[in-house]
């Protein structure tokens, strides 16, 4: 395990010290990529592929033919949207954008030290909260507290104390790439004419599932990702340490250091039934332990041996021991909407589990002869 020590009292000042930060960073989506605007749904220059696609009597097309913008120029021909009104074969200029917002992250830390001749002390908390670009995607909630505490107990023996535990809690974390289940993929294949407004309402109120879009199923609706579809994750880690030295002669020093490493995750992914392209749903748990101990002792010799001619060695021992468990079900199949548990399967749930221990022990040791402190 690495440990960083990041701040200690300062021993100048003889009473507690407190500090309070606070701090925001905003985010703003403020380039997009450049698209064409003549072409809109469609294909082979083309509104629509044959009369299907037509409303009768009124000259107007249904929107959802085609998925590409490879249709016919956009002139202001009427359009049937998917929520039942009309609208405009027009080009939407800012369809893209519109799935974005500004994003806040809140950062707010307190800290208390104290210090003097022979020892410190510094505890800190950290609250950090934030969201995303996209709405209602990666909302993160995270606490993080941190000890630090040193100790001179003689002229020959001092101690120090370090221990750090973060919790985050992650809620709609957005799929990557282009996962259908990403909002950000359906943006990848939405046509320029189309109006982002018309993909609202994304279930149909009666059924539940989501409202077809017809040749628009690359993707599930984006608003359908947004707000049925959860994925979710909490970690708890705590990384700790206490370390002594001894100092044995004005050459030769040991140093022994115990540490911690634990961290516990839960995550869940939830993607509602009826969606587009996932009708059955989908609803995964997972469990993992990652525990790691370590302890070391070094001996340290350092002395000058002749007026030109120094030794530096050291002469170590490290016992580790790792022991990581991990437990996943999952089922491809729910019974009802709106209920993220496994205890909605409407199929047989699988079950993996996993351990693995690992425990090392090594001897090591190095020796170095300088000759005037420039040759080694």
């Amino acid at each position: 395990a690495i440990l960083i020590t990041t701040k200690k009292g300062d021993p100048r000042n003889k009473d507690w010290g407190i500090s309070v930060n606070q701090n925001l960073m905003l985010y703003t989506i403020t380039q997009i990529p450049l698209y064409q605007n003549i072409y809109g749904e469609g294909g082979n220059y083309r509104l629509v592929p044959n009369n299907n696609q037509l409303v009768g009597n009124t000259g107007a097309i249904r929107m959802g033919s085609n998925n590409n913008s490879w249709g016919a120029p956009m002139l202001g021909q009427p359009y049937l949207l998917f929520n039942g009104t009309m609208g405009r074969y027009s080009p939407e200029y800012d369809n893209i954008s519109q799935i974005y917002q500004d994003a806040l992250t809140n950062t707010s830390n307190i800290s208390m030290s104290k210090a003097d001749a022979v020892s410190s002390f510094r505890l800190s908390y950290t609250y950090t909260k934030g969201n995303d670009v996209i709405e209602n995607q990666n909302l993160m909630q995270r606490h993080n507290v941190n000890l630090n505490a040193t100790r001179k107990l003689s002229s020959a023996l001092s101690i120090d104390g370090r221990l750090m535990y973060t919790r985050t809690d992650m809620k709609n974390r957005t799929y990557r790439n282009l996962d259908a289940s990403s909002p950000m993929a359906a943006y990848v294949y939405l046509a320029r004419s189309a109006q982002v407004d018309a993909f609202k309402p994304w279930a149909d109120p009666v059924t539940g599932d989501a409202i077809n879009l017809s040749s628009f199923n690359n993707t599930e609706n984006p608003y359908w990702s947004i707000y049925e579809n959860e994925n979710e994750d909490i970690s708890d880690r705590l990384i700790g340490g206490v370390s002594a030295t001894l100092t044995i002669t004005k050459y030769l020093k040991l140093r022994t250091q115990a540490t911690l490493d634990y961290n516990y995750k839960s995550a869940y992914q939830y993607k509602e039934k009826g969606g587009i392209k996932n009708l059955y749903g989908y609803f995964s748990d997972r469990n993992e332990t990652n525990q790691n101990w370590n302890y070391e002792a070094m001996l340290m010799f350092n002395k000058q041996l002749a007026k030109d001619i120094s030794l530096t060695a050291n002469l170590g021992t490290n016992y580790a021991n790792s022991n990581n468990t991990n437990n996943y079900v999952y089922v491809n199949q729910l019974l009802v909407h709106d209920k993220p548990s496994i205890a909605n399967a409407a199929a047989v749930p699988i079950n993996t589990k996993g351990q693995n221990r690992n425990r090392r022990m090594s001897v090591y040791g190095s020796a170095t002869i300088g000759y005037k402190n420039y040759l080694y």
